[in-house]
């Protein structure tokens, strides 16, 4: 049996792991520790680093987590009594990816690289991500599969250091791309009146530079774009903005308190206010681009 070196009162006392198997508690809804444990599974045949596995454990074993799960769970009201309308219903399984989001709306974009219609994609995306997270199991009503797709992507994105990238920055990058679209098809002008044949890898190129200069991120899925230069831990600035994108368009709101407390469960602290993750947070505009 591992134990982990240090637990401080705030953390789970009764999560352990036994190779393969994961004891979770009580409160877990049953979908979440459904997947948990295949997880598990999936991170010992990996071979998985014990701080990887502890951050499971923090995820769907801190007592902290309860209050997450209680508030993606809430039911409206009505003369007193629960009914059996989410409060924060989640949205179809389509509109959790940004690209496919993105490309919905914009299908003329989509059809460009030919290939098949935004819809079709949309569709296969959204079977792909239910197959993925419910795996063998039951088929999952909509709210616990988005619940679930909270905790992969919070685990996922506990484990990466998210770089957070300036718009100056890219601005920067932006007129690089475009000089070199520009220089090369001056050498492709020059190249054509020489009667040499190097033209046509030439347009290529500055098409790409071209394409490079329009992408809404720079690095897809690792960076996020912010208004000025990073101050303070820019790490957990990273997860709190991506995560916030998750829940504003898989549930419909940032959810602040939530994700201060996901976080606080993520890296082992209890200094995050909802408040704080609210200043974090960019403008509606910004985080359509993450």
């Amino acid at each position: 049996m591992e134990q982990r070196d240090e637990m401080s009162e705030n953390e789970p006392k009764a999560a352990s792991f036994n190779h393969e198997t994961l004891e979770l508690p009580d409160w877990l809804p049953r979908s979440l520790g459904t997947f948990a444990r295949s997880l598990r599974v999936e991170l010992h045949r990996q071979q998985a680093e014990p701080e990887v596995i502890n951050l499971l454990i923090r995820l769907t074993s801190d007592s902290r987590m309860m209050s997450v799960w209680k508030e993606f769970q809430k039911r409206k009201r009505e003369v007193y009594q629960s009914t059996e309308e989410f409060f924060h219903s989640a949205t179809p399984e389509r509109d959790w990816s940004p690209d496919v989001r993105y490309k919905l709306r914009h299908p003329e974009l989509a059809q460009k690289g030919g290939g098949p219609p935004v819809q079709v994609l949309a569709a296969y995306h959204a079977l792909m991500l239910r197959g993925t997270l419910q795996g063998q199991g039951p088929d999952l009503r909509l709210q616990d599969l988005a619940m679930v797709f909270f905790l992969d992507r919070a685990f996922t994105l506990g484990r990466q250091h998210i770089r957070l990238v300036p718009i100056s920055e890219l601005r920067k990058r932006r007129r690089h791309y475009l000089e070199m679209a520009e220089l090369l098809r001056a050498d492709a002008a020059d190249q054509e009146q020489l009667g040499l044949y190097e033209v046509e890898w030439m347009e290529e190129a500055a098409r790409a530079f071209e394409k490079l200069a329009g992408a809404p991120e720079p690095e897809p899925g690792r960076s996020v774009l912010v208004t000025r230069q990073p101050r303070g831990d820019t790490r957990i600035k990273g997860f709190v903005m991506v995560l916030g994108n998750v829940t504003r368009n898989v549930f419909g709101s940032p959810f602040y308190g939530s994700l201060a407390t996901t976080a606080n469960v993520v890296f082992s602290r209890d200094d995050l206010t909802s408040a704080a993750v609210r200043k974090m947070l960019p403008s509606d505009t910004a985080l359509n681009r993450i």
